[in-house]
């Protein structure tokens, strides 16, 4: 079964950097992004994904924008916040706008890991490829774990 999708949108790497210790990377698959554009193209790869905005005064309209987009076309994905002190006053607009979650300190990335954990459980799974459901209904399958492939899945 393929793993639940966390994206993280950011120009540095800094937040992704923050929450990894916090994740455990074996339960998710992250991939990091530094464009919208590049975070469009990979969410559309995926039928669902959490995914981590960093919001600076730069960059405002632009996530604005794409967490509006987000909830008319891809309304399974869950979207977070993070950005610099001094952007509080963005905080309801950006919730109205589809955020899930708007967090401001660096300092609290063990609780925002938690939000994205329940988030990435609360995801809707992408369906099995044929040789995964073939695997995954062999009685043995518990037994092989991930050593076993199957061709074309």
């Amino acid at each position: 079964m393929s793993l639940p999708t966390l994206i993280v949108c950011e120009k540095r790497g800094a937040w992704a950097a923050l929450l990894r210790p916090h994740l455990d990377a074996g339960r998710y698959r992250l991939v990091e992004t530094r464009s919208s554009a590049d975070c469009r193209s990979e969410l559309a790869a995926h039928k669902s994904a959490v995914i981590v905005w960093e919001l600076t005064a730069q960059s405002a309209p632009e996530v604005l924008e794409q967490l509006a987009d987000l909830q008319v076309w891809q309304g399974r994905s869950v979207s977070i916040v993070f950005a610099r002190r001094g952007l509080e006053n963005l905080r309801w607009t950006l919730l109205e706008a589809g955020a899930r979650h708007v967090e401001f300190s660096p300092r609290h990335a063990e609780r925002v890991a938690g939000v994205i954990r329940r988030a990435l459980e609360q995801l809707p799974q992408d369906p099995l490829s044929p040789g995964e459901r073939i695997m995954a209904n062999l009685p043995f399958s518990g037994l092989a774990g991930d050593k076993m492939t199957f061709n074309g899945a």
